[in-house]
């Protein structure tokens, strides 16, 4: 008991040290000025090699509350009729810009919170945020690769086996959810890892990162529930409604990634008890 009171002592103190609200507000900006141009980027890259749509969508929206997945689905679709712009470089220029923005945002705030800011030139951070957009994308790739390989290993177990090929929307349905706290965990631990300069090995970023990826799709999960059953946004904003909803998620799921940043820096504390 004594040591949990510790660790949450220590934990306070590291998260009172930053505007926590403030940088999720950034970060949430960022993120949502960048989240529609990559998409639609990722799914002209995925036309390419031939990935069903649909596997693209069904993933991407497995992260998404579901009262935002059909206003996800509908500007990507709706862009999908104009995508000779996106293939332009300034069109290409343009989304890779956006999405750095919001990487830099993210790798700001995780330095924040090691008080590491000034030790980084911005060309360096970033260079940084270049790799870390682009490991997304490989993420997300590999994500729909393997939902569709997966989707096939197992609808072919299930007609081998003779069971009934109906349980495969439950069955992919769990996948799926496994396949987002996979995905999440992997992405965190790589952004609480080069992130910064106190040199956090793998191990000790994926507390912070396994309790950010949980916590996001509890948020998802949540987020959901109480829309559904508390606020009409439409009736209020409109067809706004989606667009505040997104930002609102993102907003809170911003808190979440700075929470797994502390929880990393809170253990260094308690295991170098010098560390500011």
């Amino acid at each position: 008991m004594k040591m949990l009171r510790i660790y949450f002592k220590e934990f306070f103190r590291v998260i009172g040290k930053i505007n926590i609200s403030m940088l999720s507000a950034q970060i949430s900006f960022f993120l949502l000025l960048a989240f529609f141009p990559f998409c639609i980027l990722l799914l002209l890259l995925l036309g390419r090699i031939n990935i069903d749509n649909t596997i693209f969508f069904n993933t991407i929206n497995s992260f998404l509350p579901e009262q935002i997945a059909p206003m996800f689905t509908d500007i990507v679709k709706n862009a999908s009729e104009h995508m000779n712009i996106f293939w332009s470089l300034a069109g290409i220029l343009t989304t890779i810009w956006v999405s750095t923005r919001a990487a830099h945002a993210m790798i700001v705030a995780v330095n924040s919170l090691y008080k590491k800011e000034d030790r980084w030139a911005w060309t360096h951070r970033i260079g940084l945020a270049i790799i870390l957009t682009f490991a997304l994308i490989i993420f997300i790739v590999v994500s729909i690769l393997f939902v569709l390989f997966g989707r096939e290993a197992l609808n072919a177990f299930l007609i081998y086996t003779g069971r009934n090929p109906d349980t495969l929307s439950d069955i992919g349905g769990i996948l799926r959810v496994g396949l987002a706290l996979l995905s999440l965990t992997i992405f965190f631990t790589v952004l609480y890892t080069i992130s910064t300069k106190s040199k956090i090995r793998i191990k000790e970023a994926l507390p912070g990162a396994v309790f950010s990826a949980i916590l996001w799709s509890l948020l998802t999960y949540v987020f959901s529930l109480i829309i559904t059953n508390f606020f009409i946004f439409s009736s209020i904003y409109g067809s706004l409604g989606s667009i505040i909803l997104m930002m609102m998620w993102l907003f809170w799921g911003a808190h979440i990634i700075l929470l797994g940043v502390a929880i990393n820096k809170t253990n260094q504390n308690l295991r170098t008890p010098h560390t500011s």
